[in-house]
Formats: C-alpha cells, sequence, structure tokens
C-alpha cells in the first residue's frame, strides 16, 4: 500500500449511507486481518469483523458522547489491558483503518467507554479486554475543508481536503532537537528527508478529541516519543493514539530504505539535559540508524 497517499487521503467520517458494504470487499478485511504486522508479536490479540446489528447494541458505550454513529460495520480489537496491550491495539488499528481507506471506505474510530458493557453487549466471552472500535461504511459526503499545515514560520501551506478535518500540530512544535521546544531543522543539508516525511505523517495521526498530546525528542540517533496526561482523555486512548503514531511514523520512513528493527515500548528515564517538562514522559524509543 501506498502508505503516506493513505495517510493524508485517511479522514474522520460521522455519518454513514444506508449502504450494505460489498462483500468482495468484506472478504479484503478479514484477508488483511491476518496479515496484520504486530509491535509485539508476544501480545494476545484478538479482532472481530461486526455487522450493522452491532451499531444499536454499541450505542451509548463507544465513541465520544456514547455515538456509535450506526454504520454498516465496525471491527472491535481485544487485547491485554494493559499500557502495551493498548499501544499495540493502536498500532494494529492503524492498519486497518488505512487499509479501508485504501478500498475507498470511510472510517472513524470510537473510543471504549464501557468495556466490560461492550462485552455483554457483543456476548463477548473473551478474556481479553475491548482496546478500540472502528466504524466503517459508504460515509456521506462533507463539504471540503481548508487544511493549514504548518512546518516553520517561513514554511506555511494550505491544502483543500474532503471530509472531516481536526487541527493538525505544526511540524516545528511537534519535533525537538536534543532539548524540549528546541526547534528542528527540516532542510534536506540538515536531516534525513525521509524523517521528515515520517514526522509529517505524524502529525496527521488521529487522535481523541483530537487533541494531539504527543511529541518527539531526537537526541543523535534516538528518538524518543512523548506523551502526558490531559483532562477528559483517558490513559487508554492517549496509549492507543501513541500506537497509531508509532506505526504512521515507522511505515513511512520505512518505506524509503529497509530497516529490521521497530519501536520499544517503555518508559526511559528521563535526561536532564533533555529540559522536557515534567507531565511528559516518554512512551516508547526508536533508533533511526
Amino acid at each position: 500500500m501506498k502508505w503516506r497517499e493513505l495517510i493524508k487521503e485517511r479522514s474522520s467520517i460521522r455519518s454513514y449511507k444506508d449502504k450494505k458494504v460489498d462483500e468482495k470487499l468484506l472478504e479484503q478485511v478479514r484477508q488483511y486481518m491476518k496479515e496484520l504486522s504486530p509491535l509485539i508479536p508476544e501480545q494476545k490479540t484478538e479482532i472481530l469483523l461486526l455487522g450493522k446489528e452491532a451499531g444499536p447494541r454499541l450505542e451509548g458505550i463507544v465513541g465520544y458522547m456514547g455515538n456509535a454513529f450506526f454504520a454498516p460495520n465496525y471491527i472491535l480489537l481485544l487485547g491485554e489491558g494493559s499500557e502495551e496491550g493498548y499501544i499495540h491495539a493502536g498500532y494494529l488499528a492503524a492498519q486497518l483503518e488505512l487499509k479501508l481507506t485504501e478500498l475507498k471506505l470511510n472510517t472513524c474510530f470510537l473510543s471504549i467507554n464501557e468495556a466490560k458493557a461492550v462485552k455483554t453487549a457483543l456476548n463477548i466471552s473473551s478474556p481479553l479486554t475491548v482496546t478500540t472500535c472502528i466504524s466503517f461504511g459508504h460515509g456521506n459526503p462533507e463539504k471540503d475543508s481548508n487544511r493549514i499545515d504548518i512546518k516553520s514560520r517561513s514554511d506555511v501551506r494550505m491544502e483543500k481536503i474532503k471530509g472531516h478535518i481536526a487541527p493538525k500540530i505544526a511540524m516545528d512544535e511537534l519535533v525537538s532537537q536534543s532539548v524540549f521546544g528546541q526547534s528542528c531543522d527540516f532542510a534536506e543539508d540538515a536531516m534525513d528527508p525521509n524523517w521528515e516525511k515520517a514526522f509529517y505523517a505524524s502529525s496527521l495521526a488521529p487522535a481523541a478529541l483530537n487533541r494531539q498530546t504527543y511529541r518527539f525528542l531526537i537526541e543523535d540517533n534516538m528518538l524518543y516519543l512523548l506523551d502526558r496526561e490531559v483532562k477528559h482523555i483517558t490513559k487508554e486512548d492517549r496509549y492507543l493514539n501513541d500506537g497509531i503514531v508509532m506505526f504512521y511514523f515507522h511505515t513511512v520512513l520505512t518505506a524509503h530504505f529497509h530497516k529490521p528493527d521497530s519501536w520499544t515500548v517503555g518508559t526511559v528515564e528521563k535526561k536532564p539535559e533533555w529540559k522536557i517538562p515534567e507531565e511528559y514522559f516518554v512512551v516508547g524509543t526508536y533508533r533511526l540508524f
């Protein structure tokens, strides 16, 4: 798949046509569910493909303000209810959502408000925890929107995008060099252009309540993914978002050259010289070269 193009094309759709998804497309989704690239191979995961009958059952227990959107189909991910389990689920869910985008289907991530209630409503007996849900189908058309992409104060671009557009963090706010808040130089002679492509893709990652709480810090050959707690966003949704960001970064970077390793999930001690604010913590590390 052309990951960069799909990431730019993807948008969250919150209203669906009363139209069935062709069975041939659903079969492609089922097959792809078997081909996902794991972030943490030892993590136990189950993925369920559900029909429109799940919509009324999910209403009130998934999605912002309990809105399940009564979509034609849903994908439900179950995993281990740990920090690593939710990050892993986000990594897998990102792949599924982009596959649906490739199939010209519209999607939206739905947060899990009552994990136990979801299992009860859908008669799921698995011992694993419901981690996230993706609604999908043929979306109702939305007006075109303008998105401002700010790479730096001297590089501001306007793009016309179809669908629901969330605010996007500026690149020089997203990525710090050596010291938190110290902007990177994205000039070609200062940074590998493939890094910039991967960071830009990460800036487009969907986030709970459109709050992009994650940040990157580069020190020498190491990249650190940071995140922080904010009001109204659960730690579970935050970890899911981190997993999505990890996939976006890794898949775009490795589309241009072979890199055998991936993210290492887990907190590390912050160095004083990084001057990272107290509320931020390290979610994972990535060896750039």
